[in-house]
């Protein structure tokens, strides 16, 4: 079953290669969007390779969805909704939790989440 698995996701990763090759840069949404973007691809993969304990391809796929933590600190990301789940920071926050319940490890340090607007614990209700 995971080779399967591992067929599909080597395919969608060939495919989002593709897109991206060529000269043509992926869209704002398609670079950052959790579920409808790169990211959602990056995290499967991880999980994928997570479990046939190829640790090499899967820091391979964190890395690059930790290097997306930048863009997510900014209070703007998208105009039609910078928080949403499919596409802003909500959803990179899903995946960084995703990713550590998996790996059992930390992916983002703590400066990096606790920069998220209206994240910070001082913002939180008591």
């Amino acid at each position: 079953m995971l080779q399967a698995a591992r067929q599909l996701v080597e395919q969608t990763l060939h495919c989002a290669a593709q897109d991206t090759g060529g000269g043509r840069r992926p869209d704002r949404e398609q670079q950052l969007a959790f579920l409808v973007g790169l990211p959602g691809v990056w995290i499967l993969a991880a999980t994928l390779y997570h479990y046939l304990g190829s640790l090499a391809e899967r820091n391979r796929y964190i890395s690059k969805y930790a290097e997306l933590s930048p863009y997510f600190t900014q209070e703007i990301i998208f105009p039609q909704g910078s928080d949403e789940l499919f596409i802003g920071r909500a959803g990179y926050l899903c995946g960084l939790y995703e990713l550590r319940q998996i790996t059992g490890e930390q992916i983002a340090c703590k400066e990096v989440l606790f920069r998220q607007p209206d994240c910070h614990p001082s913002t939180l209700p008591v």
